[in-house]
């Protein structure tokens, strides 16, 4: 267990470690915007494949989405619609390589809080977990405060990522 606490605080600082040099980069070089994503998406591949490699992906969590009927299936609607929407929107409102941008910062997120966080708040918690794993899932998104966006916007964007994170959560864990 010590050793996958010791990975998730290497992964995550790792993690801000790439994102901001591949930002310094882009800015300084006058670069691609393509660096970041790229940088990003391939990071969080590399982690992804390398957790499988050791057999490492089921200690943090991260197992195959178990299905008991086919009517199960229902149940992962919502976890593709949600996505789509939020990409189409953001590639509407975009160029690609931020669309490119925001599918790294889902998979990490996703990598993050219903892998590695979540596993460690149900060992450490019980179900408590479920509902501090959402919470933080959804106080992460508070750093939009300091975009450009409206507060309202954030607002509501933070109640729907708690509750996105509930269920997330519980699709993952059943």
């Amino acid at each position: 267990v010590r050793s996958m606490n010791f990975v998730l605080f290497f992964w995550v600082l790792l993690y801000g470690f790439s994102y901001s040099l591949a930002e310094t980069v882009t800015h300084f070089t006058g670069g691609s915007l393509w660096v970041t994503p790229l940088t990003m998406l391939g990071y969080c591949l590399l982690l992804f494949f390398w957790l499988i490699h050791t057999n490492r992906a089921v200690a943090i969590g991260l197992s195959p989405v178990r299905l008991h009927a086919k009517t199960d299936l229902i149940y992962l609607i919502p976890l593709l619609i949600l996505p789509v929407l939020n990409l189409s929107g953001t590639a509407a409102m975009n160029p690609p390589h931020y669309t490119l941008l925001m599918i790294s910062v889902c998979f990490a997120e996703e990598l993050l809080f219903r892998g590695f966080l979540l596993s460690f708040l149900i060992r450490h918690l019980g179900r408590w977990g479920i509902f501090c794993s959402a919470l933080a899932f959804s106080l992460l998104h508070c750093v939009n405060f300091f975009s450009d966006m409206p507060a309202s916007y954030v607002l509501i964007q933070i109640l729907l990522a708690l509750f996105v994170g509930i269920y997330y959560s519980l699709v993952r864990l059943c």
